[in-house]
């Protein structure tokens, strides 16, 4: 939608679109799709790119999938700390899907990786030298989320200055 495509700069409006999704798990979850520069591996570009969509998934708050063309293998990407800024696992196909290298893939926050079960790559679309992937969804997986509690904010025992109040009457 317009609303979550505002949270992306116009820079890399091109490599980034957000999509809510009112599927999947309670609340719904987002869908994000990005497109890394190829042949350069994690350069400043790419960071920039990478650190919008850390910044989206943070605005959120709800489970997101990150679907990408990210033109670097998985190790590349997690050894960046990208995961850990979105808190997310990837989830990648196990044949490549450029060539001879795994380019195409998931990053799916962790608060959603329990729905995963894995990813498939796409044959006979016609997309050479690339293959689309899949991601592959569990249909229970509302029933294994898991909910949790959060403290509330603390309150500070101030008491407010001047004189107190007269409690109500009773009678």
């Amino acid at each position: 939608s317009d609303r979550h495509n505002s949270l992306v700069p116009e820079a890399v409006a091109h490599r980034i679109t957000v999509a809510w999704l009112v599927a999947i798990a309670k609340g719904g979850c987002h869908m994000i799709s990005v497109y890394l520069r190829d042949s350069v591996g994690m350069n400043a570009e790419n960071k920039k790119i990478c650190e919008v969509v850390v910044t989206i998934v943070r605005t959120l708050k709800r489970p997101c999938i990150i679907a990408g063309d990210w033109n670097m293998q998985p190790a590349l990407l997690s050894k960046s700390g990208f995961l850990g800024m979105v808190g997310g696992t990837v989830f990648a196909p196990e044949l490549p899907t450029c060539n001879d290298k795994t380019f195409d893939y998931f990053v799916v926050t962790n608060n959603f990786a329990h729905a995963v079960v894995g990813v498939q790559r796409i044959e006979g679309v016609g997309m050479s030298p690339h293959f689309p992937a899949r991601p592959l969804l569990r249909g229970d997986a509302r029933r294994c989320q898991v909910n949790t509690l959060v403290r509330p904010k603390r309150v500070p025992p101030v008491l407010m200055h001047g004189p107190q109040p007269r409690h109500p009457s009773y009678e």
